[in-house]
């Protein structure tokens, strides 16, 4: 029950006390402004920005997407249909075959770190500042 029904001397206005039997006016302001709930989703968090650009795309894009992260050796050992023989034969070639790429990818990867920071010690030693000895 509204305030006003349950005490009449409340002044309220005449569109509050009428409301049931006004007509329903669409304001032209609604129809001629954009829509701005897309624009604040998409600028709202990173990670809902992400979903709704995603809506649009197919599995198989998104997995496409996907591929592209990660380590190279665990993209090659995803699991395929393959004939292979028993675990018990293959056992030992596995294991070095698996050193091999482990320390392959190892060695890359410190290979890396390495020039980065080689980089990195270049451009600060590009910044220092120059001492200036007096020319004798």
């Amino acid at each position: 029950m509204s305030a006003y029904k349950a005490n009449p001397k409340i002044r309220v206005s005449y569109s509050y006390k009428h409301a049931e039997t006004l007509p329903e006016v669409k304001s032209p302001i609604y129809e001629t402004s954009p829509n701005m709930r897309f624009q604040f989703d998409l600028n709202r968090d990173p990670y809902v920005r992400l979903q709704i650009l995603d809506r649009g795309k197919s599995e198989a894009e998104r997995r496409e997407e996907a591929s592209g992260r990660g380590s190279a050796m665990v993209e090659q050992d995803q699991s395929a249909p393959s004939f292979r023989p028993p675990s018990e034969l293959r056992r030992g070639v596995d294991k070095q075959d698996f050193n091999q790429r482990w320390m392959a990818e190892l060695r890359a990867a410190v290979l890396n770190a390495a020039n980065q920071s080689q980089s990195q010690e270049s451009c600060e030693r590009d910044r220092a500042p120059v001492s200036q000895e007096p020319s004798r």
